[in-house]
């Protein structure tokens, strides 16, 4: 059992050992009282909201208890929403969409809800018409930002979350380009995550300076790190492929627009 845990986390058997028993005790101290979905928090980038109060029921869990976790078990929640508040990664991510709106048909919304997914932030189809990116309050998928912070210095986390917007967004615009749904279950995810990694970069060099420095090694990291584990995200021997181009591509100027196409002839030119 420590051997399997240790492989899908990363940690060793004593730190496996110490954090289930802080996430045992605090199994112990759960209640199960419901969720309150009515002061989850739905704005876009023009502060409107957009999804329902039902709509956020049907996605949050019921109860703490239900909404209990691997990484409750394992104590990993040592990003929370107190050192790490969503409505300035909400500020952050709305700027990103006004940034990258203009290569984007469907209008780009920034939800903050909580849902069910271990994942603080996903770019989710609500209907055709719109591109709803989700940061994701549940307890469980906020603290997954921790696999994304554990190699960087506090003061690198808002960068390191930027390049993940603009990803999420990258998913808006590759579909978007094949004329197809976020949610369409007949595309090749690993190849939608590809495109989304590449955009992600052409953002981060077009619009983020030399902070893009830091957060770009994070998402190389990471890609290497969780292929065996996560093969849909199994995009770092494309992106290393990919280095010579993005370094041509840095003193280039590229619109949002043209940044959705180089990333279309960018992952075209590497499909293995």
């Amino acid at each position: 059992m420590f051997a399997q845990l240790k492989t899908l986390t990363g940690l060793s058997a004593e730190s496996l050992l110490i954090r289930g028993l802080v996430g045992l005790a605090t199994l112990c101290c759960l209640t199960s009282h419901p969720l309150d979905v009515s002061e989850h928090k739905h704005t876009d980038h023009a502060g409107h909201a957009h999804i329902s109060q039902s709509d956020a029921q049907a996605d949050a869990a019921s109860s703490p208890l239900q909404a209990f976790s691997l990484s409750s078990l394992l104590g990993m929640h040592s990003i929370t929403t107190e050192n790490f508040p969503v409505e300035p990664v909400a500020a952050m991510a709305r700027r990103v969409a006004a940034e990258l709106q203009p290569g984007i048909q469907r209008p780009i919304h920034i939800v903050s809800v909580s849902r069910r997914e271990l994942t603080p932030v996903a770019a989710v189809a609500r209907n055709r018409s719109m591109c709803v990116i989700v940061l994701n309050t549940n307890p469980d998928g906020w603290a997954v930002w921790e696999r994304f912070f554990d190699r960087v210095a506090e003061s690198e986390r808002m960068n390191v979350a930027e390049v993940a917007i603009a990803h999420e967004i990258g998913h808006c615009a590759e579909r978007e380009a094949k004329g197809q749904d976020v949610a369409n279950a007949a595309f090749d995810p690993l190849e939608g995550e590809v495109f989304a990694d590449i955009f992600a970069t052409l953002y981060a060099q077009q619009f983020m300076g030399e902070r893009a420095r830091i957060a770009l090694d994070t998402l190389q990291d990471l890609r290497d790190e969780y292929a065996r584990r996560e093969p849909t995200h199994a995009t770092g021997e494309r992106l290393k492929a990919l280095q010579t181009q993005f370094q041509q591509l840095q003193g280039q100027p590229l619109t949002p627009v043209t940044m959705a196409q180089t990333a279309s002839q960018l992952r075209e030119a590497h499909i293995h």
